[in-house]
């Protein structure tokens, strides 16, 4: 029979103990992360995999028109996985924003949008380094021409 997978922060969270039902009902209260470490504090192989991943699927890197700088960028309409990726790299997110005047094909509005985005190039080289093993052929092209500019 197989054993149930349980999270490394679900794991933490049983861990804990609690000695009074007050201190019981104010852990309640707290938000879920503050309680254990969430799986974006827990840096390893599998963390950086996974933002490798999305920065693969919803980032980009670009170089600016002037040529004199490099951006970084995810953007996507789920805040927490935005967040989750900022705070793996200690970027910054910014939003919401919104498309206003664009819509779906029926109509419908589009949704606000999240951004976590940087432009220091050292930052942009630790990102580059950490993820770049998991990156497919066009991103890591693109990561070589910001190394190269990066040497110079």
């Amino acid at each position: 029979m197989l054993t149930p997978y349980k999270h490394p922060w679900y794991l933490a969270l049983q861990q804990q103990e609690s000695t009074t039902n007050s201190e019981f009902l104010s852990q309640q209260k707290q938000k879920l992360e503050e309680l254990g470490p969430t799986f974006i504090e827990l840096r390893d192989e599998n963390t950086t995999a996974w933002a490798a991943g999305l920065f693969e699927g919803e980032g980009s890197l670009s170089q600016r028109k002037d040529n004199k700088g490099w951006r970084l960028k995810i953007a996507m309409t789920d805040f927490d996985i935005v967040e989750r990726f900022a705070k793996h790299f200690n970027i910054k997110v910014t939003g919401p924003y919104n498309y206003n005047t664009r819509t779906r094909k029926d109509g419908t509005p589009l949704n606000d949008f999240w951004h976590a985005e940087t432009g220091k190039k050292g930052l942009i080289m630790d990102i580059i380094q950490e993820v770049y093993p998991y990156l497919g052929d066009r991103r890591r092209e693109k990561a070589d021409q910001f190394i190269e500019w990066y040497q110079q």
